[in-house]
C-alpha cells in the first residue's frame, strides 16, 4: 500500500491481504476510506445505523469493501477513464470492469440482516407462500 495519511475511520475489509498483484501495491487510503463511506452508505440506505455493523466486519460487507475500493483503485490508475471497447481498453480499466460487476453481484444479495447478523436473503427458502384474503 503506498505511504500517505492514514483513514482513520472504520476500514471493512483488510488492506494487507488483497491479492491482486497488479492492484495490491496501488491502493491508497483514499481508496480505504472511499470503501469505507459507500459501506457506511448502503448501510444507512438499509436503515441500519453505523454503529450497528457487526464487528468482526461480515464476510459479504468485507468482499463488498474489498471490491469497490479495488474497483477505484483500477479506476484511478486506468488511462482511459472511459467506457470504450475492450480493444481500446488498457489493464486497468479492464480491472476496473471485474470488481464493478462484483460489486454489483454482491450489492444484490446485501440486504439490513447481513450487516447486523440476521439471517441473509440468499438462505431464506423459496419458493414461499403467503396467505391471500379477499374482501
Amino acid at each position: 500500500m503506498a505511504d500517505e495519511e492514514k483513514y482513520l475511520g472504520r476500514v471493512y475489509f483488510d488492506a494487507a491481504t488483497v491479492d491482486d498483484e497488479m492492484l495490491k501495491d496501488c491502493i491508497l487510503q483514499k481508496h480505504i476510506a472511499k470503501s469505507s463511506k459507500y459501506i457506511e452508505d448502503l448501510a444507512e440506505s438499509l436503515n441500519v445505523d453505523i454503529d450497528e455493523i457487526l464487528d468482526p466486519t461480515p464476510f459479504k460487507i468485507a468482499e463488498l469493501a474489498e471490491s469497490y475500493a479495488l474497483m477505484e483503485t483500477a479506476k484511478k490508475q486506468s488511462m482511459m477513464n472511459t467506457s470504450g471497447k475492450v480493444e481500446g481498453a488498457d489493464a486497468y480499466e479492464l480491472k476496473r470492469r471485474v470488481y464493478a460487476s462484483e460489486v454489483n453481484r454482491l450489492e444484490a444479495q446485501i440486504t439490513a440482516d447481513t450487516f447486523t447478523g440476521g439471517k441473509s436473503a440468499s438462505r431464506r427458502t423459496f419458493p414461499m407462500s403467503a396467505p391471500v384474503y379477499r374482501g
